[in-house]
């Protein structure tokens, strides 16, 4: 009988990159030092230096989903205590792979200054028990693809381009800062295809094109959740919350309430304050769970349903659920440098007409 043969092969045991306890998910790499995530947050080590962000899921209201890929989902969020919409970028955590390009997006995410124009803004990450994804909190870029744009206009201005090529090179001038044989992003920037469209030429506004590509209607919804927020924002907290709805009002701003017209950013506060003391003693939480931007018989205008509950501060009294119709209508683009301003009320049956500068 011929000898049988044995192979010992001796396999180093592969470190273990995950650990997940009742009340937190910790990921380790061997070029990183441990990140730890938990539902409130995300605290990582990086050189000495440590980075906390406080954020949870409650924080969050997702309204849709933007995207898939091969190992995340994105969805469009708005973040409550900024007022801002988000992109919420869940990850799934147990694939090898993928959790380590996400520590390595994380650490380059923490590492970037805050006061960079055109880099995206990062708010934060945290840990979904329930589903055991990461979730991963970014500023929400909402004037889409070039794609998306090519496929609105077919063809985009000269000088148009030449704006949004000079933007693109600024930005891998603060990537690639290390000198080539090929052209930098700084020799580039100086072309005459970009300095003949300068960026002190007002002529050229990336804003307005933008506006004029999009159909208005596809802002609606993010003005009915932004309106209603800071509605129900002002009944719980009273009078504290009225300095933060200020901006959203203008001189000539209308506010109509119970069939009373207020004109003027002051009226309208004090209008408001003597709304939030009559709510005085109730707590409102809410949830938008539809927004329908179909024309209602004039230009801009849709429905948002608001479905929430009452609170009785009395510990035996049970809340008490309620739903809302919004009217939004008459949206109008902003003036270049205008922050906000319009016109809203909220009058009899839960009727909201607003006119709104985005």
């Amino acid at each position: 009988m011929p000898p049988k043969l044995a192979l010992a092969i001796n396999v180093e045991p592969e470190p273990e990159s995950i650990r997940i306890s009742d009340d937190s998910l910790t990921v380790l790499t061997q070029s990183h030092n441990p990140v730890s995530f938990t539902a409130e947050g995300m605290r990582l080590k990086n050189e000495g230096v440590f980075y906390k962000a406080r954020i949870s899921e409650k924080d969050i209201r997702i309204i849709k989903k933007l995207g898939q890929g091969a190992s995340s989902i994105v969805y469009k969020g708005f973040l409550v205590r900024e007022n801002k919409f988000v992109a919420v970028k869940k990850i799934n955590v147990f694939e090898r792979e993928t959790r380590h390009q996400m520590i390595n997006d994380l650490k380059a995410l923490c590492d970037a200054p805050s006061n960079v124009p055109g880099l995206v803004s990062f708010y934060g990450a945290y840990h979904v028990p329930e589903s055991g994804q990461i979730s991963i909190v970014l500023e929400y870029v909402d004037g889409g693809s070039l794609a998306d744009v090519l496929a609105k206009v077919g063809r985009i201005p000269e000088n148009v381009l030449s704006k949004m090529t000079s933007k693109i090179l600024r930005a891998l001038a603060y990537l690639h800062k290390e000198k080539h044989l090929r052209p930098t992003a700084e020799m580039l920037l100086g072309h005459p295809f970009i300095t003949k469209t300068s960026a002190s030429d007002p002529s050229v506004s990336l804003k307005d094109f933008m506006q004029c590509v999009f159909n208005p209607h596809d802002k609606l919804d993010e003005i009915a959740i932004v309106f209603a927020h800071n509605y129900y924002a002002l009944l719980n907290a009273g009078v504290v919350r009225l300095r933060d709805l200020a901006p959203l009002y203008s001189a000539e701003s209308t506010l109509r309430y119970d069939g009373d017209s207020t004109v003027g950013c002051d009226a309208i506060l004090a209008k408001l304050q003597s709304v939030a003391h009559m709510h005085a003693g109730w707590k409102v939480t809410h949830e938008v769970v539809d927004v329908q931007c179909q024309p209602l018989g004039f230009y801009g205008s849709a429905l948002v349903n608001v479905a929430g509950r009452l609170e009785s501060p009395a510990a035996a009294n049970k809340p008490q659920p309620f739903t809302e119709v919004f009217v939004l209508s008459q949206m109008q683009v902003g003036r270049e440098g205008e922050k906000g301003g319009g016109r809203g009320g909220r009058g009899l049956g839960g009727a909201w007409n607003s006119r709104v500068n985005p």
